[in-house]
Order: structure tokens, then C-alpha cells, then sequence
């Protein structure tokens, strides 16, 4: 019996083993085959900023006397360039915190120039995607923290850029800043809401969404750039911060994550901005009022030029004077005409406040006028009113400093540019085929790629077409007559149907010139098995991104140098 009793107990200590070894093995599996897909996407990443910088170079020296043209194809080499190195910067990040070398600096730094310095970087996106962007300060008690600002503002970035990429244009963003009482001793809480309307998540992926290497798919969105390292990286800086990360999303409804960070923080004295007194002229509530009250400055809020008027005319009767008045953009034209005989020779700067630079520019500004970029932050006012104390006119530059770095470095890409013009002069103006009267398609979904491919192959003297997804590209060709295109080039991941999906389509038509057009796969995905896929989808060659000028040319010469062009469709078509 005792036997019996051993044996037994082996054989379940043995099935535990199997057990115990399987899942190890299927988790090793797991790992390989994710960390498998996400070289293969590391590869079509960085190929499609090299594609933009190595095309948009030899777009420049080829309109090289055209100043405005070069100009055009240096800033995206530029912006090409940084998307690069982010790239590359997160892979090395991601490969510190896995090696757990990846340390945080502390260093005295203040949070509304972090969430400036953020703002500067995401608003244009905002604007392209007609998105409205909406930052609500509940409560900040201590502005000036202590930490690694780089890392928090990686953190931040990566939430709020997300937000933009998966929400569909026209939607809205709302940031939600507050802080809390911390459990650690000399730090506060600060709470970062980040809420959108956009796609949304599945149930299943919100599951391992910091799971490095993975990245959400969505065939009905366009493909955004990333490589499924931003939240992993994210949450684990967050971690070291002694924070944490919640998700809600609902696909289809959008998305919300609540970040926590415990940061040191420094005290900032007050005492020398008692008594003074602030005039804000808005339409919208301004919550950093309240913290402003209470370090004992007065304030006061009105909503339009007329009421700002009394509000001045009332208080200078009673021998007292606003120091500071702060007025939207929209209202200081009329505030700022209406208040030029009222104030006091003693009193206040009058200040403009905007959301972001572009709604500054489009406003009409004299160089006298003074800025605050919005959200409004206790100590942005307070070194407003540090210049009003101290008697300086430095307000502006404290604000705003003006950074020359990115100016500089296209100013040194462009002379670089000039010097190897002469060395690259041959290598980059190959000697262009003729193919005037053939119609060429383009199925692309990245739009400097699309306009690097449209104007190597404009330069043949062929028609250019295009589509910016797989769906439209079908559309596009059932839509012409027969041989209305001549060839196709044809991106692989695309919204809506990828380039593999579209071949088969076009390829099992009853069209017979469907069923012949040359269709070439121009597409990131270069490996070689991305080639065999290719030709199995029926598509007829494989160009692997960054394009070359000379590549693109070849291919059209195989392709097309043989295709008899009638006349009347050079005339008539």
C-alpha cells in the first residue's frame, strides 16, 4: 500500500513537472513569435522614415534650384530624422529596463513647463486632425517639483500623442491634471487623466497593452507609427516613480487612462505677491484662481472687454489698481483699446493668453504685446508678477525662449546637402525613361511616402493617380474602363484592405486587363518571405522601402518598356 501510495505521489509530482515544463515552453514560444513579429514591424518601421529622408533628398537635389522646394524636402528629412531616432531611443529604453539599468535623474524642474514644452510638440497633430484639445487643472498646490523631467515628459507625451493618433479627426481630448495627498513620506501625488473619443480597445488586448512588442491593429484605422514599446516603457518608468497606470476603453467609444506619479516637490513662497491684485478677462472658468486666492492675491474674473472696463474703473476709484491683467486673445484687441486711458501710470502689464502658438499668429500682435500660453499655471502668473516687483520688462523672454536648435539643424543638413550634391549628381539623377501617355496608380496610405513615389514617377512623364487605402484603390480600378492604368504600385499595410488582400481581388476580376496589369509591391516589408507573399498575392515584383529614384525607374522600364501606348489615348484619355 505504502508503495502504491509513492508511486502515486510520483507520477502527480511528474504530471506538475510536465505541466510546469509545457507552460514554460509555451511562454518561451510566445515570447520568440512576439518578439519575432515585432522585428519583422521594427523593419518596416525604420524603413519608412529612411524612405522619406533618402527620397525627399534625392527630391531636393533634383529641384535643387528650387529654393521653396529644397526648403519643403529638408523639413521632412528633419521631422523623418526625429521620428528615427525616437524609434531607436525607445528600443534602447526598452532594452535598459529589461537589463534593469535604465536609471531616473532628479533634478528641480517645474510642471507647467513640462506640459508647455508638450503642448509645443503635440498641437500641430491637434490642429491637422481638427481635434479639440481641452486641460482642466483641478488642483496644484506645488508646481515645482523634483525629478527626472525628461522621463515624465516621455511619460505624458506617449498618453497624450495616443490619444491623437487613435482618435478620428474632429474628436476631442480632455487632460485632467490634480494633485493628491501621497502615502510617501516628502512627495505629493499628482493624477494625470488622459481621456479621448477615439477607436478604442478591445477587452482582450486592454489585457496586455503593457506587454512589450505588442501593438493594436485596427483594419478600419490607418496605421499609425509606433512599435508596441511606448506603453511598456511608460509603465515602467511610472513604476519607478512609485505610480501606477489604470485603463478603461471601450472599442468603438474611446479611451481613458488615469497615471499616478509620487514626485519630490519644493515649497514656493508667496509672501511677496500679497495684496497685489489680478484681472483675468475670459469666457471660461479658470480653476488656478482659487490657489491664487489663497496665497493672498487678489483676484478677479470677467468675461468680455466691457465688463473689464468697469471692473478697472471701479477699483481705481477706490485708489487701488489691477497689477496684472491677463486677457484672452480673443478679447484683447477690444480690452486692450478700451483700457488705454483708464490705467493707472503705475499699474500692470496687460497680457495676451493663448492655447498654442498657431492661434497666436493668426491673431494680430504688436512686438510690445506680452504672451501666456494656456493652461494657465500658479507659476506662470507668479513670474508675471516677479517683473511687475522687481521692475523688469524680461517677461516675455522668461516665457518664451526662443529655441534656435532645430533651425540649426537644418541649416547645417542643408549645407551638408550642398557639399555632397556634387559627389551624389550622377547617383541621383539617373537617367529618366520616357513613358508619357501610360497612367500609373499608387496605393499608399502614408502621405510623404505617397508624395516622394508620385513625383519620381511624374518625372517619366507618366500620369500619376493615387489612393490612400486598399478599398479605394479597388474602387478606383473597377471604376476606369479596361487599360485606363498601366501599372500599380501597390503599399502592403494599408487600412481597410491591405495591399495582399487588394492583388487577390484585382487578380481573380473577370476583367481580363485586370487580371494582366503589372501590379509591384512598394512596401517596407522586406524580407523574403514578404517577397514570397507578394508574388503570391499575384503581384508581379517587390520594391523594398527607402525607394530609390534609380530602382523606380528600372522597374518601369521592365514593366512598361514593352507596352505598346495608343494614340488616341495619349489624346483622348
Amino acid at each position: 500500500m505504502k508503495n502504491f501510495d509513492r508511486d502515486k505521489e510520483y507520477i502527480s509530482e511528474e504530471k506538475i513537472r510536465e505541466e510546469r515544463l509545457r507552460a514554460a515552453i509555451e511562454a518561451a514560444e510566445t515570447s520568440n513569435r512576439i518578439k519575432s513579429e515585432f522585428i519583422n514591424r521594427m523593419s518596416h518601421d525604420i524603413r519608412t522614415p529612411l524612405n522619406t529622408i533618402i527620397g525627399m533628398t534625392d527630391l531636393a537635389v533634383a529641384h535643387i534650384d528650387n529654393k521653396k522646394r529644397v526648403q519643403d524636402c529638408l523639413k521632412k528629412i528633419s521631422l523623418s530624422g526625429n521620428h528615427l531616432l525616437n524609434l531607436i531611443n525607445e528600443i534602447l529604453d526598452m532594452n535598459k529596463i529589461e537589463s534593469g539599468s535604465l536609471n531616473l535623474k532628479e533634478c528641480e524642474t517645474n510642471l507647467s513647463d513640462i506640459i508647455d514644452d508638450i503642448l509645443a510638440i503635440i498641437n500641430p497633430q491637434i490642429y491637422a486632425k481638427n481635434h479639440t484639445l481641452e486641460i482642466n487643472i483641478n488642483h496644484l498646490s506645488h508646481e515645482d517639483i523634483v525629478g527626472d523631467s525628461m522621463r515624465i515628459k516621455e511619460v505624458l507625451m506617449n498618453f497624450l500623442s495616443n490619444a491623437v493618433k487613435y482618435t478620428n479627426d474632429g474628436g476631442k481630448i480632455v487632460v485632467e491634471i490634480t494633485e493628491k495627498e501621497s502615502h510617501i513620506k516628502d512627495r505629493t501625488c499628482y493624477e494625470f487623466i488622459f481621456r479621448d473619443n477615439g477607436i478604442g480597445m478591445e477587452e482582450e488586448f486592454v489585457k496586455h497593452i503593457f506587454d512589450p512588442f505588442l501593438r493594436a491593429e485596427n483594419a478600419e484605422f490607418k496605421p499609425v507609427e509606433g512599435n508596441g514599446l511606448g506603453m511598456a516603457i511608460a509603465k515602467n518608468i511610472v513604476q519607478m516613480m512609485s505610480g501606477d497606470i489604470k485603463v478603461k476603453s471601450v472599442l468603438g467609444q474611446g479611451s481613458e487612462f488615469i497615471v499616478t506619479m509620487h514626485l519630490k516637490y519644493r515649497e514656493k513662497s508667496c509672501k511677496e505677491f500679497q495684496k497685489m491684485s489680478v484681472l483675468v478677462v475670459d469666457d471660461m472658468e479658470i480653476p488656478v484662481l482659487k490657489q491664487l486666492k489663497k496665497a493672498g492675491i487678489h483676484c478677479d474674473i470677467c468675461k468680455n472687454a466691457k465688463e473689464a472696463v468697469k471692473l478697472v474703473e471701479t477699483i481705481n476709484q477706490t485708489g487701488r489698481y489691477y497689477n496684472l491683467i491677463l486677457c484672452d486673445g480673443k478679447y484683447y484687441a477690444e480690452t486692450s483699446e478700451k483700457l488705454k486711458k483708464k490705467l493707472n501710470k503705475n499699474t500692470m502689464i496687460l497680457v495676451q493668453m493663448f492655447y498654442d502658438r498657431q492661434e497666436q499668429n493668426e491673431t494680430e500682435n504688436t512686438e510690445n504685446n506680452r504672451f501666456i500660453m494656456k493652461p494657465l499655471f500658479c507659476s506662470k502668473i507668479y513670474r508675471l508678477l516677479e517683473e511687475i516687483v522687481h521692475m523688469e520688462s524680461v517677461c516675455e523672454k522668461n516665457i518664451y525662449k526662443e529655441s534656435i536648435q532645430g533651425k540649426s539643424i537644418q541649416e547645417d543638413i542643408y549645407k551638408e546637402n550642398n557639399k555632397m550634391i556634387a559627389v551624389t549628381e550622377e547617383i541621383c539623377h539617373p537617367q529618366k525613361p520616357d513613358f508619357s501617355g501610360c497612367r500609373v496608380l499608387i496605393a499608399e496610405d502614408n502621405d510623404l511616402n505617397l508624395e516622394i513615389a508620385s513625383e519620381i514617377i511624374k518625372t517619366t512623364g507618366a500620369e500619376v493617380e493615387t489612393a490612400e487605402n486598399g478599398l479605394e484603390a479597388l474602387k478606383k480600378l473597377e471604376n476606369t474602363p479596361p487599360d485606363y492604368f498601366d501599372l500599380i504600385f501597390m503599399d502592403i499595410r494599408m487600412p481597410k484592405m491591405d495591399g495582399y488582400m487588394v492583388a487577390n481581388e484585382i487578380r481573380n476580376s473577370v476583367r481580363k486587363d485586370m487580371q494582366n496589369i503589372p501590379i509591384i509591391a512598394m512596401t517596407a516589408n522586406a524580407f523574403a518571405d514578404d517577397i514570397t507573399k507578394s508574388k503570391d498575392a499575384g503581384m508581379n515584383d517587390h520594391i523594398a522601402k527607402p525607394l530609390k529614384m534609380n530602382l523606380i525607374f528600372q522597374t518601369m522600364e521592365k514593366w512598361l518598356s514593352n507596352k505598346v501606348i495608343d494614340e488616341y489615348r495619349k489624346i483622348i484619355i
